[in-house]
């Protein structure tokens, strides 16, 4: 057996906790510069296993985990809060709109 196939056989499971969590997080408002409901449910997630949570003057949730044990793997998660979203900057008498985009999506890739 690949090595690839075994680590997907000793995946964890996703479950009914997981998917909830999932639909929760997709289901707040997080468009930039407005991601307090993702923040709040990011830093009620996270603390029960944190050693330290802060949040910084931009925002960011910063949690650290000490190691229980030396030599210890030093490991950094890191994403975003944030959503894409669109502002109506114009509405027309016949149902035309105008949007302004908020955020961005980076289309470059690097390898």
């Amino acid at each position: 057996m690949t090595e690839r196939k075994e680590n997907l056989l000793n995946a964890p499971e996703i479950g009914a906790e997981q998917i909830a969590l999932l639909e929760k997080l997709s289901n707040a408002v997080a468009v930039s510069g407005s991601e307090g409901e993702v923040r709040k449910i990011v830093l009620e997630e996270v603390t029960p296993y944190a050693d330290e949570v802060k949040v910084d003057a931009m925002g960011s949730v910063l949690v650290r985990v000490h190691a229980r044990q030396q030599p210890a793997l030093k490991v950094m998660l890191d994403a975003h809060m944030d959503e894409v979203g669109f502002m109506l900057v114009e509405s027309g008498d016949e149902g035309l709109y105008r949007f302004e985009l908020i955020g961005g999506i980076s289309w470059t890739q690097s390898l």
